[in-house]
């Protein structure tokens, strides 16, 4: 069972050594298991202990992911990370989706097509997209799910591709 894993898990990380309790990457992975576990609470409570030390967007953006029973909490805490990293565009995704737990939907959107200003992902669009269909609009949405799409498929070999539209759907059809 999950929850038996966590006394484990917390035991492991109090063996580390306090350099290693400090390396980014470990840290994002010790908060990322609490997550996995359903400890967001704890994941929560190191993410706010290492954010104040130093900051990491990374983290920032697992911030967004957490479940409390305290959005508006989380939301005014990450607010007041936009005076020093006001075009974070992990810090703007993390916004957008703590606004979205609190149903403010025009906010989520600006907070989303902020990140999108700053630096186009695929998972920005994502969430304009899925958040522009709720919205009421589709074209839109679908647009930014494209780009999203092309995005995260930017390594596909270069192959042949229709000159037009192929009008003549039985030539889509498999045998």
């Amino acid at each position: 069972r999950v929850a038996d894993r966590a006394p484990a898990l917390h035991d492991a990380w109090q063996a580390l050594t306090p350099e290693l309790k400090q390396d980014e990457a470990m840290l994002r992975l010790y908060v990322g298991r609490l997550v996995e576990q359903g400890d967001h609470a704890a994941a929560e409570k190191s993410s706010l202990r290492a954010l104040t030390k130093r900051w990491d967007a990374q983290l920032v953006r697992q911030f967004g992911l957490l479940q409390t029973d305290h959005a508006a909490k989380q939301l005014s805490q990450a607010e007041g990370w936009l005076q020093e990293h006001p075009e974070d565009p992990q810090l703007l995704v993390c916004l957008g989706r703590l606004c979205l737990r609190e149903e403010l939907w025009g906010k989520a959107r600006d907070y989303f097509e902020s990140s999108y200003r700053a630096q186009v992902s695929a998972e920005t669009c994502a969430e304009l997209g899925r958040l522009l269909i709720g919205l009421g609009e589709p074209k839109v949405a679908a647009a930014y799910y494209r780009e999203g799409l092309a995005l995260s498929e930017a390594q596909l070999p270069e192959l042949s591709m229709p000159d037009k539209v192929v009008s003549n759907h039985h030539l889509l059809e498999r045998d």
